[in-house]
């Protein structure tokens, strides 16, 4: 995933990405729901939940856009994708990491 810029309380730009493994991109067709869960790395608030739009299901290709309000505040965060299969199944990716971003905080 490229590096993510955000100002504390804007909601643009969404985070845009093709969730994939080591096979290659992931097939989305069976899918519940996508969630993008992003948390501050101090651990210190609860980690937020919001809906992606899924935009391309054979690539992978899913949408979070930012809710008004959200993020909550400025400072470095953990995030990831969750994704609910309609048989019940989950895989979390990036599986073997976290995606690190910072969400610079704004003037006024």
């Amino acid at each position: 995933m490229a590096e993510l810029y955000v100002k504390y309380k804007d909601n643009l730009p969404s985070i845009r990405s093709n969730l994939s493994d080591a096979n290659g991109y992931l097939n989305l067709a069976s899918v519940d729901s996508v969630k993008f869960i992003h948390q501050l790395q101090s651990r210190i608030t609860t980690p937020v939940t919001g809906s992606c739009t899924i935009l391309g299901a054979s690539s992978g290709y899913v949408e979070f856009t930012w809710s008004t309000g959200s993020p909550l505040s400025g400072g470095f965060y953990y995030g990831e994708f969750r994704i609910n299969y309609t048989n019940g199944d989950t895989l979390t990716v990036p599986n073997d990491d976290l995606i690190n971003f910072h969400i610079s905080p704004k003037i006024s």
